[in-house]
């Protein structure tokens, strides 16, 4: 809600395997980043539906994990306490 995005539009995008519980929670499909320090197994257990390494190797993965039709400019990031 806090975020003004529907669910099924929505991704998270988190580095520990609580986002991605989290996301799960609210119906929301996450990405993990390997950044957090947290193993790639422990991401996907926990409902990642793709890792990439940190922020910069998400951008250069766009078109893997973005809705079609989606670019630069129609993301909104919101970052949630």
């Amino acid at each position: 809600d806090r975020a003004k995005a529907r669910a099924e539009v929505a991704i998270v995008v988190g580095d520990s395997p609580y986002d991605m519980q989290a996301a799960a929670k609210l119906g929301i499909r996450s990405i993990g980043l390997l950044a957090g320090g947290f193993e790639e197994a422990w991401l996907r257990e926990a409902g990642a539906s793709a890792i990439y390494d940190d922020i910069e190797d998400l951008c250069v993965h766009l078109d893997d994990w973005a809705p079609a039709g989606w670019g630069p400019n129609s993301i909104r990031i919101t970052t949630l306490p």
